[in-house]
């Protein structure tokens, strides 16, 4: 519905879909590759145009990030009723290495918590308004 309402109001919509991965793979993961980078951005050839991956790399890496393309996993969510079929409904998915902020081990948040979710939010913010000055 919010997407619906997003295309009735702006005639587009862009989904930020954010989550975290863990630090170290898990054994049913295929790629068993080490994590040695702070965001995976998510993907999808039909409603990820090059144009928003370029923004957000290019943000995140300029604050002091690495970053992965579809690596620990790929994709983005859109709602079914426009997946693939509407070009005006963008989405990349966003996804946070969790040794950024937390042990693992005992799932305790790292003192470097608040300043590390505020440089992601943003940069994410700076991200998204930079790609919808360009669409305008």
């Amino acid at each position: 519905m919010l997407v619906e309402n997003c295309l009735k109001k702006f005639g587009e919509c862009l989904i930020l879909d954010c989550h975290s991965f863990p630090g170290n793979t898990r054994p049913y993961e295929p790629n068993q590759s080490e994590r040695n980078y702070d965001i995976c951005l998510g993907t999808n050839s039909f409603h990820t145009p090059k144009i928003i991956f370029d923004i957000f790399k290019k943000k995140f890496e300029k604050d002091g990030f690495k970053t992965k393309q579809n690596i620990p996993f790929s994709g983005t969510i859109v709602p079914a009723k426009y997946f693939n079929k509407n070009k005006n409904v963008f989405s990349i998915i966003i996804e946070v290495n969790r040794k950024l902020y937390m042990n693992e081990n005992d799932f305790y948040r790292k003192s470097s918590f608040s300043g590390i979710s505020s440089k992601i939010c943003y940069t994410v913010n700076k991200s998204a308004l930079e790609f919808l000055k360009l669409k305008s």
